[in-house]
């Protein structure tokens, strides 16, 4: 391989390799503002109108992300059938 070559090898693996470090470093500062959005949102949802319902439906536009979100902020309800059937009784006094 003669020294031009070499040297423009070494040019465009450089820039290949630059543009993926670029696009790798995008995409993070992209998911780190998703991911402050969703927090707002969330902090959102604890306010009053227009706020949270804006927020219910910013979160519903952009479900592919709020899904994943939520299932890490609320935790599974994990209730009893007798539990159940006190809570309707209660409801219905």
């Amino acid at each position: 391989m003669s020294h031009r070559r070499l040297i423009l090898f070494v040019f465009l693996a450089g820039c290949i390799s630059w543009s993926a470090v670029a696009r790798s470093c995008g995409a993070d500062a992209a998911a780190e503002r998703v991911q402050q959005e969703l927090e707002a949102w969330w902090s959102d949802l604890y306010g009053d109108d227009p706020a949270a319902s804006t927020a219910v439906l910013k979160m519903y536009k952009h479900a592919d992300v709020a899904v994943p979100f939520l299932r890490e902020k609320l935790p599974a309800l994990e209730l009893s059938a007798d539990d159940c059937r006190k809570l309707l009784k209660d409801l219905g006094d």
